[in-house]
């Protein structure tokens, strides 16, 4: 049985929308890119991610995990309740508006093949060669990322044996956005039956070439280390489910 099981789109969550943040590293800015490789990763707290790892055409790769499905804390779902109405987690936007708009499927519909690719082993400390679940059918597909730089405060393990926040700042990249590669429209403009890109300038004004921080210091006394966070938490939504033909690329 796939791990992408249960991770079906529904009517009865709240649907995507095209929205602007405040605020070896990209910076921040769109991208043309091909999924290198793209598999199912499940963390020790058992949820899923989908480890996707992009590249240019000069061959810079930006490498990234998105959670689709929470831990066992959690629920084990691809969503969460905020004020009773249900959101997908922003990682299963993430891949889902890449499925729908690379090859014109929800995730859950992808065919998926075991295959063996280097992974990086901790205890080894080098890549080693492990069996994974690839979505192979995204692999070589072409996206246009909305990438942002963020400065954010560096985690390591604490008392508890807990991963928390430190004083430490860290950069890192996140995708916060998938275009179609072909016009250059997010997912939520074709629901909406749009023909010309709009927002894609609208994310640009907002984010390119600017750093979002959210670094927050950490008061110096015993006990503190700021809160662990966990696989799958946050906000944003993804769409309802489509009509799939509407996601094909339109005819040269």
């Amino acid at each position: 049985m796939s791990l992408l099981q249960g991770l079906d789109v529904t009517t009865n969550i709240s649907a995507d929308t095209d929205y602007v943040g405040t605020g070896g590293i990209w910076e921040s800015g769109l991208y043309d890119t091909k999924v290198k490789m793209a598999y199912l990763a499940l963390a020790k707290s058992n949820a899923l991610g989908v480890v996707l790892i992009l590249e240019t055409a000069s061959g810079k790769t930006l490498k990234t995990t998105q959670y689709v499905k929470s831990g066992d804390a959690k629920g084990n779902k691809n969503y969460y309740e905020r004020k009773g109405e249900k959101h997908y987690l922003p990682g299963f936007n993430i891949i889902n508006n890449l499925c729908l708009l690379t090859v014109g499927k929800n995730m859950s519909e992808l065919v998926t093949e075991n295959k063996v690719v280097p992974i990086y082993d901790f205890t080894a400390k080098k890549e080693l060669p492990q069996e994974v679940e690839v979505l192979i059918e995204l692999l070589g597909q072409d996206c246009i990322a909305g990438v942002l730089k963020k400065t954010s405060n560096k985690q390591a393990k604490n008392a508890s044996g807990v991963y928390a926040d430190t004083n430490e700042e860290r950069s890192e990249n996140e995708v916060d956005k998938i275009f179609r590669a072909s016009d250059r429209l997010s997912t939520v403009e074709i629901l909406a039956g749009a023909t010309t890109a709009a927002y894609i300038d609208v994310w640009t004004k907002a984010n390119e070439g600017k750093t979002r921080n959210t670094f927050k210091a950490i008061p110096d006394k015993p006990g503190a280390g700021g809160s662990s966070t966990s696989a799958g938490a946050g906000a944003s939504a993804t769409a309802s489910a489509p009509v799939q033909n509407i996601f094909a690329a339109p005819s040269a």
